[in-house]
């Protein structure tokens, strides 16, 4: 008797079968391994820290991809208007013709020629007249219009007379000469010479250096603040900032970018003028980050400065200031008073210098600052309260007993009216 040997088939469905169980009890090992390894406490965090740190880029990393999407942004709009423009000439090129629009001024021009009418005559003048005029007024008005020098109202504290002045790309070659004109009349009024004439000052190596000065003015520390004690406003690179995160902040690419360079700035700072969260600035601490959280994510920045501070946040009032606030005299006039008291309620040597004390307290509790400061940004509270905070529980108890005297500012700022 013989007996069956197996087909070729099932020899391999049997092998088939062997294979795939020794696959799948891999498989299972592998997972296994894989889950005791992933539940190893403090691997996962040590994972993502690495990670983090990595991925988290450098300042100058920051600088130059911002800088590059603002280049392409500014290629694409010129790129747009050259389409419109070159979408207009083709048109005037193909519709024109069958208009016969040349013909049409061609014989107009010969009849009015011809027949001795003034017509010619009127319609010259008034071409020239107005290519004249606009050539007036591109050589003159630049150099009548120089920004004026700030420099002096920073210094001594004049911040209400500050303003955002605009810088004029366009100038001609003959603007040079109009604005050495102008300087000429300043050297004969040595004595006594009117304040708009102070602003000619010397003569610029070009036009760039001489916009440079007009950036670069805000660098200026007010008294009794030095180099010891940093007050920098910058406010044309603020300004930029701010663009750059109204113009990029959908963008979850350039979030990163964001909060990395808004570490280079002092944190109220940024949140009042790129944000314009006045309020959080005005009624509490801002840390490094809650502006990485607002830039990210506005929800729950909101949500977490209430679980910190109360729902009474929310309903804070902010000042009625236009946006963006840097670009007016109100909200430039703000800002310096605040990070001014901030930064000289902060200064190590307040114990020793008491007349940068008085001055503080009297910059504070002024009547006529907080009275117009009240008038225009609709608060009853101008001061930050982190200023206070910080003088009352000052290392000095002198100095505490003095900044008591704030005490009645925030009584009538209670019982002010129409607020």
């Amino acid at each position: 008797m013989k007996i069956p040997r197996p087909t070729s088939s099932s020899a391999g469905e049997q092998s088939t079968s062997s294979i795939s169980t020794q696959d799948q009890e891999l498989a299972a090992g592998r997972r296994q391994d894989s889950e005791h390894v992933t539940t190893v406490p403090g691997i996962a965090s040590q994972r993502e820290g690495a990670e983090e740190t990595r991925v988290k880029p450098t300042i100058e990393e920051s600088f130059d991809k911002v800088l590059k999407e603002v280049t392409r942004y500014d290629e694409d709009l010129v790129k747009g208007w050259r389409d419109v423009i070159n979408t207009l000439l083709v048109f005037v090129r193909f519709i024109g013709p069958s208009w016969h629009c040349a013909s049409f001024f061609g014989t107009v021009l010969r009849n009015g020629i011809y027949f001795g009418t003034d017509i010619v005559f009127y319609v010259c003048l008034a071409t020239v007249s107005l290519s004249v005029g606009l050539y007036f007024v591109t050589t003159v008005l630049p150099a009548l219009t120089v920004p004026g020098d700030q420099q002096k109202k920073i210094e001594y504290r004049v911040f209400n007379k500050l303003s955002y002045q605009l810088i004029r790309p366009y100038k001609s070659s003959q603007v040079w000469g109009v604005y050495y004109l102008f300087t000429i009349p300043r050297r004969w009024f040595t004595s006594r010479k009117p304040r708009r004439l102070s602003d000619y000052r010397k003569i610029p190596v070009d036009w760039p250096s001489f916009d440079l000065r007009v950036v670069r003015q805000f660098d200026k520390c007010p008294l009794p603040l030095n180099d010891s004690n940093p007050f920098s406003l910058k406010v044309y690179e603020l300004c930029a900032f701010q663009w750059a995160v109204t113009m990029f902040q959908d963008s979850p690419s350039m979030i990163p970018h964001l909060q990395n360079l808004s570490g280079t700035m002092p944190t109220s700072l940024t949140m009042s003028a790129v944000p314009g969260e006045w309020k959080y600035t005005i009624w509490g601490d801002i840390l490094s980050k809650d502006v990485e959280l607002r830039l990210k994510d506005s929800r729950a920045f909101e949500e977490s400065k209430e679980d910190e501070m109360g729902s009474y946040v929310r309903c804070t009032p902010s000042p009625s200031i236009s946006d963006p606030s840097l670009h007016y005299a109100e909200g430039i006039w703000l800002l310096f008073r605040h990070q001014h008291w901030m930064a000289m309620a902060k200064k190590l040597d307040l114990r020793s210098l008491w007349y940068d004390f008085d001055n503080l307290i009297k910059s504070i509790d002024s009547d006529s600052h907080h009275a117009a400061l009240q008038q225009f940004t609709s608060l009853r509270f101008v001061m930050p309260f982190p200023v206070v905070d910080v003088l009352w529980t000052h290392e000095d108890p002198t100095v505490r007993k003095q900044s008591l005297q704030l005490l009645s500012y925030f009584e009538d700022a209670w019982k002010t009216p129409g607020i």
